[in-house]
């Protein structure tokens, strides 16, 4: 290249006499101290509830690990173990109350030796339950079905024992129940009244569905489906696995409280949808209905319903006639939950 088409050189760069003068490098919110400044100490209000904070740990820790640790009685046998007249000093938590009524805690009164059986049930719910609760975890439709499904039927039959030998279905004192020879481990008369109930409910189904906009088709084959399913669950109930009968009133504890909790909130899901959809319906008998329904339940205590479900109930039922007491309370929380329920389900919906 020659001279004449070089390019001119740019003029050189010469800074400003009026330079603007050196900053502070910018405050790092990286580290434990740049996150204490951004969360706990950022603004005004920030520092008083920091404070307000560290006051109420400072108010409620120290007594607690007073309490539980520092002046707890960790052995001993008997009551006299913990009472500070018999030691010498304050007693806090006394801790082999705990271990000796730790089995009590968990089982209530169940059977010593058939207490695997509630092992192996708490062992089943949190192995099928804890894919559930994390999203990447594959194949979750069978799990689900597992859990909701197959779950309950086995519970009850390790719980309670299975083997119920039922008799008849919905229609004693029929002479029905007179017929002899058995199917499958039940007997001849319980499969023809299941069948008669199968038929009535279909044909209640194929009445029903043109009113609700179905199609009588589609009502008859659910109502199928539905019985076919409930005739497996019975099946199971019944088969003798060997297992030893547990009643109800032996169970306590952990046990109970499992039971009911996870009874009334599967229960309900599926019942407030529908008071939910019944609620906002335009057919005026069904939003009554579901109205007062809702409206009935979330007005009565649960101390309420659960005093008259276990008291009041037994006292107007004929002589021979009862219902199990655990029954009657899982009946009463699944209804009490369904109103709440349908309520916020409702509000998902508006």
């Amino acid at each position: 290249m020659n001279t004449a088409t070089r390019p001119a050189p740019q003029a050189a760069f010469v800074a400003p006499k009026d330079l603007r003068p050196q900053e502070p490098a910018p405050v790092s919110n990286r580290g434990i101290y740049g996150w204490s400044r951004a969360h706990l100490f950022g603004s005004v209000g920030q520092v008083l509830l920091t404070l307000l904070g560290i006051f109420v740990v400072y108010v409620t820790i120290p007594p607690l690990l007073k309490f539980f640790i520092f002046d707890a009685v960790w052995s001993g046998a008997g009551r006299d173990a913990c009472l500070p007249e018999k030691i010498g000093r304050p007693v806090g938590a006394c801790w082999p109350f705990i271990y000796a009524k730790f089995n009590q805690i968990l089982y209530g009164f169940y059977p010593e030796s058939e207490r695997w059986r509630v092992n192996v049930v708490y062992f089943l719910g949190a192995a099928l339950l804890a894919p559930l609760l994390f999203p990447k975890v594959p194949y979750k439709r069978l799990n689900a079905l597992a859990f909701f499904g197959v779950y309950p039927v086995v519970c009850f039959v390790l719980l309670t024992g299975g083997n119920l030998s039922f008799n008849n279905f919905l229609l004693g004192g029929t002479g029905l129940e007179n017929l002899s020879g058995s199917f499958a481990g039940l007997r001849l008369s319980y499969w023809v009244q299941f069948i008669i109930v199968t038929g009535l409910a279909c044909g209640i189904a194929a009445l029903a569905a043109p009113v609700f906009g179905g199609s009588r088709r589609g009502a008859v084959h659910g109502t199928l489906s539905a019985f076919g399913i409930l005739a497996l669950v019975l099946l199971a109930m019944d088969l003798d696995f060997g297992l030893q009968e547990v009643e109800t009133r032996q169970w306590g504890g952990l046990l109970v409280t499992l039971v009911i909790a996870v009874t009334g909130i599967v229960v309900s899901l599926p019942l407030g949808i529908l008071l939910a959809l019944g609620r906002r319906s335009n057919l005026p008998l069904v939003k009554i209905s579901s109205i007062v329904f809702i409206e009935f339940w979330r007005g009565v205590p649960l101390i309420t319903v659960l005093f008259f479900a276990t008291y009041m109930l037994p006292l107007f039922l004929p002589g021979r006639f009862s219902i199990d007491g655990l029954l009657r309370a899982l009946v009463g929380v699944a209804l009490f939950a369904s109103a709440y329920m349908a309520e916020v389900v409702r509000g998902g919906l508006q």
